[in-house]
């Protein structure tokens, strides 16, 4: 991910309970964006968390990303940890070899590399960390879809 506006679930909150007060209220707020005043209240007390109504209302997406290990603040989306993984096995000279330097098994590898398996066996050997929620406004996964 290049320099998109990454939130956590804690500042999504902030910015949801800023926008509720400047909307006016909790009413004002899910009557502007013809939402329930009760799945506005559920999601800005945490009994759950932002759902796909709540997100398009505050204009954000909500993104699995990977987080750089040696650059905090840059995350990875999913297509780009799997051009990184690539790149690493070819780098390497082949499958077998890298799953070798990742203590797994080449089938294992095969099966992370055709989606079928996630990517936590191979995660520290390309230098990333456990994925995360993100949410990030939508204007700017549009733009990037556009131009990067």
């Amino acid at each position: 991910m290049s320099k998109l506006t990454a939130l956590t679930l804690q500042q999504f909150y902030e910015k949801l309970n800023t926008s509720i007060m400047h909307a006016g209220g909790l009413s004002a707020f899910a009557a502007r964006h013809g939402l329930p005043v009760r799945l506005v209240s559920d999601t800005q007390s945490a009994r759950s968390n932002p759902g796909p109504r709540i997100l398009s209302a505050m204009g954000y997406v909500r993104l699995l990303v990977w987080p750089v290990i040696n650059e905090p603040g840059h995350y990875l989306r999913q297509k780009q940890v799997y051009e990184k993984l690539n790149t690493a096995v070819r780098e390497c000279g082949s499958q077998v070899e890298f799953a070798r330097n990742c203590c797994i098994a080449p089938s294992t590898l095969s099966n992370i590399m055709n989606g079928a398996r996630g990517f936590t066996p191979v995660l520290s050997a390309l230098g990333l960390g456990v994925s995360v929620a993100r949410y990030i406004p939508a204007k700017e996964i549009r733009w990037e879809a556009n131009h990067g």
